[in-house]
């Protein structure tokens, strides 16, 4: 009777490549000889079209940037990443309420100050992609985060539904911002 462990390792040592197996790394832990290449970023050539940095120094590539920046630049872009969908359902629970203050007696009304915005946030894309690509993301997110800011300005100061209804749909124009670009 042979051992079904021996006949399995012969198996892998007959079948598998003359290769040594390293340890398992420890995460983080990498040696030296297998630090990640690097491509060099492209600089500026206008004469064969390419648009890059001025230099491998050149303080406002990302790459340059500090930890603090970095996480700075990461936290507050999944913010407002985070608060375009969320303004999506938000006023969802205070629907009852908002028929109430505003003294509608229609339901459909009522439901479409959420309904609304999610026209807006369909409809903010069309507009929002072809600006991103002829004047960049940073001028057309901030431009965008300040139209969604000013419209819920609007929201919350609203006289009457009609209002309401209004802001919204241009708030999830400008909420759709952070999805587009």
């Amino acid at each position: 009777m042979t051992d079904p462990l021996a006949h399995s390792q012969a198996f892998v040592a007959k079948n598998s490549p003359s290769v040594p197996l390293r340890p398992i790394q420890i995460l983080g832990k990498r040696p030296r000889k297998d630090k990640l290449r690097t491509t060099p970023l492209p600089l500026d050539d206008f004469e064969h079209d390419i648009v890059g940095w001025e230099s491998h120094t050149d303080p406002n590539m990302p790459f340059n940037f500090s930890t603090r920046q970095k996480w700075t630049w990461v936290w507050l872009l999944s913010a407002t990443t985070f608060l375009g969908p969320f303004a999506t359902s938000i006023l969802s629970p205070a629907t009852n309420i908002i028929v109430q203050e505003f003294h509608n007696d229609n339901a459909t009304v009522g439901s479409m100050t959420v309904t609304v915005y999610l026209l807006g946030y369909v409809v903010g894309p069309i507009f929002i992609g072809p600006l991103s690509e002829v004047y960049g993301r940073r001028p057309v997110l901030n431009a965008a985060n300040c139209f969604f800011c000013v419209w819920h300005v609007g929201c919350a100061l609203a006289p009457n539904i009609e209002t309401l209804i209004v802001s919204r749909l241009f708030a999830g124009v400008g909420g759709a911002a952070c999805l587009v670009s």
